[in-house]
């Protein structure tokens, strides 16, 4: 065991976290599922790489307060390392929005559960590890059955993603191997080669790799909603247009009544409005394909798929989210849409595509105001 290197290690890694921090701190801030995730996960990093280095110092050393050291220290690096791997499962379920059914919910939870009543079992009855009569740290049978529960949260993140990607196509496109692959190389070393300390440091690289990879794809968000702006149309041209393996459709969405509800309600209200609107457009579509904010109060959701049916479910999950949104009374406005869709043709550009979008909503609008308690000149 090389104390120094494991200090040097360590060190390294808690200052990339403090940097990492100091630099994402407006992100980390954001009240949203995403950016909670982050920061816990930036937490559970820290606390290994500061917990690492004293089990290592205390290992095999006489005294209460050194048993103590080695016999909590462990415990906590096992809940960090657990505790991180489920974070970036949710954190990943939030950003791709996928929708997990009761049951993978559950089995997430009893999973959790299990994983934090061994570590606290192992305090009376070592199960994962025990502690010498001369406070050494002895790993116990049971620390693999815990790498099944932490290894499982990786994998079901993996396997989540591959079945997103499947549905979404390139719109559900994330660079996971950033984020899996240093993590998992520290796993893999300090599992099979005791006595020396990779899995925080690592964690932490992983992080800065993920952070890296937001950092890159919020050039294409939209500040005000977090969803997609009018520039990633051009990516999506570049992955679509002439590529004829892909049958891609478009919805367009466009808010009924906004500039009213911007005059009379003021724009902090609107603002709230479109938030709440990018939001419930966003989990509707869920892992289908992706949301663009493509004006003011127009949003187009780019689906992987030209299936009429499918499109016109998009369509009706929407609407029912609106009602579902309108009925809430802890809301101070109601919402509502008028929908166009259209198919995107591989041998043309993005801009005849919105072009016919376009035109079919002007009809959709001119229709819905046409009809007597909605029309403008009656109000």
């Amino acid at each position: 065991m090389n104390l120094t290197a494991i200090y040097v290690a360590n060190s390294f890694g808690i200052m990339l976290i403090g940097i990492l921090l100091i630099s994402n701190w407006s992100r980390l801030r954001e009240k949203n599922i995403e950016s909670c995730c982050l920061l816990l996960m930036m937490i559970s990093a820290f606390m290994g790489c500061v917990i690492d280095p004293f089990v290592f110092a205390c290992d095999g050393q006489p005294g209460t307060l050194n048993r103590f050291v080695v016999q909590a220290g462990n415990s906590l690096l096992y809940a960090t390392d657990m505790f991180g791997s489920f974070f970036w499962l949710i954190f990943l379920k939030s950003h791709l929005k996928i929708k997990l059914s009761l049951t993978h919910k559950y089995i997430l939870n009893c999973a959790l559960m299990l994983g934090i009543a061994i570590i606290l079992v192992n305090f009376f009855l070592p199960i994962i590890f025990e502690i010498s009569d001369s406070n050494t740290y002895i790993r116990r049978a049971g620390y693999w059955f815990f790498c099944v529960i932490d290894y499982g949260f990786m994998i079901d993140s993996i396997v989540l993603y591959l079945i997103c990607r499947h549905r979404g196509g390139y719109m559900k496109n994330f660079p996971i191997i950033v984020y899996l692959l240093p993590l998992l190389a520290g796993n893999v070393a300090q599992s099979l080669i005791y006595g020396i300390s990779t899995i925080s440091s690592c964690f932490t690289i992983s992080i800065a790799g993920l952070m890296a990879s937001l950092q890159r794809e919020r050039i294409y968000r939209d500040k005000l909603t977090g969803i997609y702006n009018f520039a990633y149309l051009d990516v999506l041209e570049g992955q679509y247009i002439g590529n004829t393996r892909h049958n891609v459709s478009g919805i367009m969405i466009n808010l009924n009544g906004f500039k009213k509800m911007n005059k009379e309600l003021g724009r902090s209200t609107a603002n709230n409005a479109l938030k709440d609107a990018a939001k419930i457009i966003a989990h509707s579509i869920g892992e289908l394909g992706t949301v663009v904010r493509y004006a003011s109060d127009e949003f187009i959701a780019i689906v992987n798929t030209q299936d009429e049916m499918a499109i016109n479910m998009c369509i009706a999950s929407i609407k029912s989210a609106f009602s579902e949104f309108n009925r809430d009374p802890r809301n101070s406005y109601k919402m509502s849409a008028c929908f166009s869709s259209c198919n995107i043709n591989p041998e043309n550009d993005i801009s005849a595509f919105l072009d016919e979008i376009s035109k079919r909503m002007l009809e959709e609008k001119a229709d819905f105001y046409s009809q007597g308690e909605n029309n403008r000149r009656r109000a």
